[in-house]
């Protein structure tokens, strides 16, 4: 990577970095190699395999509040989607 700062007037001055052809190798081989395996291991499903002892409306108040927070990350996911789409300098592919 190379650096380079950029005076400005009414700014401070800020550091532009460009990628160098050896990194951008790197990170290609980086984008190519296998990804890592997901966690398989979920606690709420622990969670829920142990939920024997509890009883129904405790279960239920369980499975609302796990309903509750996977909502909760889909509303944030759709809203980093939607930021994406008018990301400026973004490639149709990027967005």
């Amino acid at each position: 990577m190379t650096s380079e700062v950029q005076h400005q007037e009414s700014s401070p001055s800020k550091k532009i970095y460009t990628i160098t052809p050896e990194g951008r190798a790197e990170l290609k081989r980086w984008v190519l190699s296998p990804p890592e395996q997901p966690e398989a291991r979920n606690t709420f499903l622990i969670q829920l395999a142990w939920s024997e002892q509890l009883d129904t409306g405790e279960i239920l108040g369980m499975l609302d509040a796990y309903e509750q927070e996977i909502m909760s990350l889909i509303r944030l996911e759709q809203g980093r989607a939607d930021k994406g789409q008018y990301a400026p300098d973004r490639s149709p592919r990027e967005a």
